[in-house]
C-alpha cells in the first residue's frame, strides 16, 4: 500500500487501522532507508480530512542510510482541470442561433364546434423547430475519437458476417472469426491507450492521484445473481446482457400500428367521443402565453428528454417568439 517490498504484522495492523478510519497514507516514491541488499519505505504520514494538495519526497542528500523526508502541504485550493468528456453549452449562442434558424411552418388551423363528433388523426405537429441545430452549433464537445482502423475493421467484420449468413461459405466464416479476433485486439489496444493516458494525467497537485487510489482501495460488494425471464445470471457477462436488454426494453419508444386498430387508439377514441357527447356548458378558455411561461419555469433540468431530444434546459432558453 506504501510500496514496501515485504508485509509485516505491524504493517497489516496499520493498513487495517487506516481503512477503518478512512485515512490517507502519504508516502514517497523512492525508498527512505537503505540496508544490506535491501531498500524500504519506513517514513510516511497518515492524513485525515485534508482536501488540499500535498507532496512527499525522499531527499538523498545526506551520507546516512536513512534519508530525510519532506512533506509539503499547500493551503491553496486544488487546480481544476476540465473533464475531457464534458459538454459545455453557451446558451447565449444557443438563443442567437435559434433566433436565426427558427422558421414557422404552415399551420392549418382546424376550427370545429366543440359539440360535434370528430375523428382525430394522431400525427406529429407541423411546427417543428430545428432546436438540435442551434444546440450543436453552441456546444463544445471534447470526446475521444476511435482510430480509423478500428472503425474500418468493425464495418468490415459486420459485412463479412452478413456475407457468411447469406452464403454459409466456410471461407467467409473463417474470415469473420479472423476479423473478430483482430477487432478484439484493436479494442483492447485502444482501451489500454486510454488507460495509459488517464494514468499519465494523474498528479498530486489537483488530488486526482489520491482520488484514483482511494477509488481502488474501497471494497465493493459483488452484484448478486440476477433473475429474469430468460433464467438466472451468475457470470458478469450474463448479468451485463440482462441489464442491457432490460434497459433497452424499458427505454425504447412504444411503437404501434398507425391504422387506429390498437386498443390504446380505440380507448382514446371512445374517451373523446364521450367528451364531445357530454361537453361542458361553460366554454374552455384558451391557454395564455403566461400560463405556458410559468409552467416552463417550474420544469426540472435533470429530466431526460423525449424522442425529439429537446431537454428542459433548452426549453427554458427558447425565444419568446417560439414560446
Amino acid at each position: 500500500m506504501w510500496n514496501c517490498p515485504n508485509n509485516s504484522i505491524r504493517g497489516s495492523q496499520l493498513k487495517t487501522f487506516a481503512e477503518i478510519l478512512d485515512l490517507t497514507i502519504a508516502f514517497p516514491d523512492s525508498p527512505t532507508r537503505f540496508g544490506y541488499n535491501s531498500a524500504n519505505i519506513i517514513d510516511f504520514a497518515l492524513i485525515n480530512n485534508f482536501n488540499f494538495p500535498f507532496n512527499i519526497n525522499s531527499i538523498a542528500e545526506l551520507s546516512s542510510d536513512h534519508n530525510p523526508v519532506i512533506l509539503n502541504f499547500s493551503l491553496l485550493p486544488p487546480i481544476h482541470h476540465d473533464n475531457s468528456r464534458a459538454v459545455t453549452t453557451c446558451w447565449s449562442a444557443f438563443k442567437n442561433n435559434l433566433k436565426t434558424t427558427l422558421k414557422f411552418l404552415t399551420i392549418k388551423a382546424l376550427r370545429i364546434p366543440l359539440c360535434s363528433k370528430i375523428k382525430l388523426n394522431f400525427s406529429p405537429p407541423q411546427f417543428a423547430p430545428p432546436t438540435n441545430l442551434p444546440l450543436n452549433q453552441s456546444q463544445t464537445r471534447n470526446t475521444p475519437t476511435l482510430q480509423t482502423t478500428f472503425i474500418i475493421s468493425f464495418e468490415t467484420k459486420t459485412e463479412t458476417k452478413k456475407k457468411y449468413n447469406n452464403t454459409l461459405n466456410p471461407i467467409d466464416k473463417q474470415n469473420y472469426y479472423r476479423l473478430q479476433e483482430k477487432l478484439k485486439k484493436n479494442l483492447k489496444k485502444i482501451s489500454q491507450e486510454n488507460w495509459n493516458n488517464k494514468l499519465e494525467s494523474l498528479n498530486t497537485r489537483d488530488n486526482s492521484l489520491w482520488q484514483c487510489q482511494r477509488f481502488f482501495r474501497k471494497k465493493r460488494s459483488n452484484i448478486p445473481s440476477l433473475t429474469s425471464s430468460s433464467g438466472v445470471a451468475n457470470s458478469d457477462d450474463q448479468k451485463a446482457n440482462i441489464l442491457a436488454s432490460t434497459l433497452q426494453n424499458n427505454f425504447s419508444e412504444n411503437k404501434r400500428p398507425g391504422d387506429g386498430r390498437h386498443p390504446i387508439d380505440q380507448e382514446i377514441t371512445n374517451t373523446l367521443n364521450n367528451f364531445f357527447d357530454n361537453h361542458p356548458l361553460i366554454p374552455i378558455s384558451p391557454t395564455e402565453p403566461d400560463e405556458i411561461l410559468n409552467y416552463i419555469k417550474s420544469l426540472k433540468n435533470n429530466k431526460a428528454p423525449g424522442s425529439d431530444l429537446i431537454t428542459n434546459k433548452m426549453v427554458k432558453n427558447f425565444q419568446l417568439k417560439l414560446l
